[in-house]
């Protein structure tokens, strides 16, 4: 009897009611398969309402279908992929984007030639009939702080240039080695939108991440991705500030700490502005102070400060921070 084959790449793609999109996400996977490059492509569906089902058995045993019950949160999903994984690597693609050509050759190369845990690379952005100009890297503006952080395609103080960049790799765009991540604990499930960032930061402390510049993946903008819903992506933010400042790894170094800081303090920054666009002052007030507390900016102190007074004079400058406010550096690339 002939022992199946051991695939050389494991590819996980997490699907909730995505039936419109996914063909065309698995077929950009499956024609990247080669006599040399062996690929297990891993659907795992959370409860799909719609013809999930059926689009993925017409595929037969090209594709193994994994079900679990609704979890609401994309940790749960992604996980339940990486254990049932048999390869030494894993890469990532959500149902609604698309693997270019060469991608997982490319990134499986590279994560070797560097012996990296983590190899990522750039993406395109698209919606209906529109392709971005410009790449994912060049829009959240991180490519030229990577450029300058790179020692033979490696990014050196990962952990440091991450959580400056505020995060730069959607889950599309990554190629792991699953020991690696089975060693960090996984995606943390509790978080709503933002569980890549708070793993790969866990892995940029004790592992090494490479970058490749092509971009070699297509990811769809639409109306559904998660990081369009800020108050859980600032949500998310503040947990993993939390969760970092009690580790032994951030805590043994001062400017790591710092960072971490300086960062809960732009997420409080932004909650407080979200408080106010909501009407609630006492809140944003709140959300401000802690803000300053945590790293002192005299800006967050002066909305602080104009919380206290009188009512029309904060619905001011609620109208003012409507027409200027930007999110704050952060995970916006979760779909």
């Amino acid at each position: 009897m002939n022992t199946p084959q051991r695939p050389t790449v494991s590819v996980v793609i997490p699907t909730f009611d995505a039936a419109s999109y996914l063909k065309e996400a698995l077929d950009s996977v499956l024609v990247q398969a080669s006599p040399e490059l062996k690929l297990e492509v891993i659907v795992v569906d959370d409860e799909s309402t719609d013809e999930t089902p059926e689009i993925v058995k017409a595929y037969g045993d090209r594709i193994r279908f994994l079900q679990i019950s609704h979890r609401g949160r994309p940790g749960p999903v992604r996980n339940h992929g990486l254990r049932a994984a048999r390869a030494d690597y894993v890469a990532f693609l959500d149902a609604d984007d698309l693997c270019l050509p060469g991608r997982i050759q490319q990134q499986l190369a590279l994560i070797k030639s560097t012996e990296s845990d983590l190899a990522v690379c750039d993406c395109l952005e698209f919606s209906t009939g529109n392709l971005a100009r410009t790449s994912f890297l060049e829009r959240i503006r991180a490519k030229a702080h990577l450029e300058a952080s790179l020692r033979n395609s490696v990014v050196m103080n990962a952990f440091e240039v991450m959580i400056k960049i505020g995060g730069f790799i959607p889950p599309s765009a990554a190629m792991a080695r699953r020991k690696t991540l089975l060693d960090l604990g996984l995606f943390p499930e509790h978080l709503e939108c933002s569980e890549d960032l708070d793993l790969f930061l866990r892995l940029a402390l004790r592992g090494s991440i490479a970058v490749d510049f092509a971009p070699l993946t297509l990811r769809r903008l639409h109306n559904s991705n998660l990081s369009r819903d800020r108050w859980r992506v600032v949500s998310d933010g503040l947990l993993i500030c939390r969760d970092l400042e009690k580790m032994d790894a951030v805590i043994q170094q001062k400017r790591w700490v710092n960072l971490v800081r300086r960062t809960k303090a732009n997420w409080c920054r932004e909650q407080g502005s979200l408080y106010l666009r909501a009407g609630d002052l006492l809140k944003a007030r709140r959300s401000w102070e802690t803000s300053f507390r945590s790293w002192f900016s005299p800006r967050v102190a002066g909305y602080w400060l104009t919380s206290f007074l009188p009512r029309p004079w904060v619905e001011v400058l609620r109208n003012w921070k409507k027409q200027v406010s930007q999110p704050a550096v952060g995970p916006v690339y979760t779909p």
